[in-house]
């Protein structure tokens, strides 16, 4: 993805010079020919409302043109010359260029490839939106996790996490989305290799590398306790060991088939007080252990790819297996790796993201 903040002199001159060629006349295809026609279309109307009121950003997220045009109204101190307001000619923040509408993202985590993976929807935003209206959107999503971002002072954002029924305080595939849309769909012009957020659960950190991101998160430590009375029915499998977690009640299995072939009573899981159930069991090479993920309390039958469970599994695990560096497959119908690295309270999942589909959510939809 490229972007050009163009002031009102270039934008005439881009302007000018795309639209010697609307024409199309001597376009080498049909394609290009419509293509060119439509950046030229779409300049020469932003360049009418340059004149006097403002700024034209014009941006690519994969090869979709975007153009968005920020009137002086919006920045009063540009009017004035203040150091704070905007100048024509010079880069403007992340909230300035996406003043007027919210971008939306859906992006497969902790996967290589699109269709596995966990799916999440990223909304970007340039100020926070009404608790109502993010619930909404979730719930209009209907994937497991929707994250609403948008920046704060200092180059933090602001990161929320929404299942199509209630608000969470800790989701990682959703944050790994989210990471990925800022650090390689967006960021691109300060080459950033790093994002804070700011959350419910803390400040988590998240760093692009060469083969996906590192989150740092906090490992949840797990507590046995007795099995509860009736969770072997309502899992329909043998219960080896049982956890309590800060969110989750973690269930350990006999082994890996179990765990993969395990067909909850979902109903009787949502009588136990728990944001969702986790099962797991050691795993067969490469993998140290499994798992899978059930939330119907939380909105979410199964979940694909789960990374704040690895919070609470990474530590039980490194403790079991005397070992502090874990791979993990989660083992739901789309399946997911995630790589895990205990360090004393924190924990790093690594994994990779893919972006699906980008967007945009319409006017009317925007709080006023």
């Amino acid at each position: 993805m490229s972007k050009i903040v163009l002031c009102r002199a270039s934008v005439r001159r881009a302007g000018r010079k795309m639209r010697r060629h609307s024409s199309c006349k001597n376009s080498r295809s049909s394609k290009m020919s419509a293509h060119s026609c439509h950046v030229s279309l779409a300049a020469a109307h932003a360049e009418s409302h340059l004149q006097s009121e403002g700024i034209l950003i014009i941006f690519f997220i994969r090869s979709n043109l975007f153009l968005i045009f920020l009137k002086k109204s919006i920045h009063p101190a540009a009017k004035t010359g203040s150091n704070t307001g905007t100048k024509a000619g010079t880069c403007v923040s992340f909230a300035q260029k996406h003043a007027m509408e919210a971008l939306l993202f859906q992006v497969n985590a902790f996967t290589h490839r699109p269709f596995g993976g966990n799916p999440a929807a990223v909304c970007l935003t340039a100020a926070p939106f009404p608790t109502s209206l993010m619930q909404a959107i979730a719930a209009e999503m209907n994937l497991s996790e929707t994250a609403f971002v948008h920046p704060l002072a200092g180059g933090h954002y602001a990161l929320r996490w929404f299942t199509p029924t209630t608000e969470v305080a800790l989701c990682g595939h959703a944050t790994l989305a989210t990471a990925h849309v800022l650090l390689s769909e967006i960021e691109t012009e300060a080459a950033r290799e790093e994002v804070n957020f700011e959350t419910q659960s803390g400040l988590l950190t998240v760093k692009k590398q060469r083969d996906g991101y590192a989150m740092l998160f906090p490992a949840l430590p797990c507590e046995a306790i007795d099995v509860p009375e009736g969770l072997t029915q309502a899992l329909n499998a043998s219960v080896k060991a049982c956890f309590r977690s800060t969110f989750d009640l973690v269930v350990e299995l006999e082994d890996e088939a179990a765990v993969r072939s395990c067909t909850p009573r979902l109903e009787a899981l949502a009588a136990f007080p728990y944001r969702g159930v986790i099962v797991t069991a050691a795993g067969q090479p490469p993998f140290d252990f499994v798992s899978r993920f059930f939330g119907p309390n939380c909105g979410v039958a199964e979940d694909p790819v789960t990374g704040s469970a690895h919070c609470a599994l990474a530590p039980l695990w490194a403790a079991r297996l005397q070992k502090t560096s874990l791979r993990a497959f989660q083992a739901s119908k789309r399946g997911g790796i995630v790589e895990t690295e205990l360090l004393g309270e924190q924990v790093i999942l690594q994994g990779a993201a893919v972006t699906i589909w980008t967007g945009r959510l319409q006017p009317h939809i925007l709080p006023a």
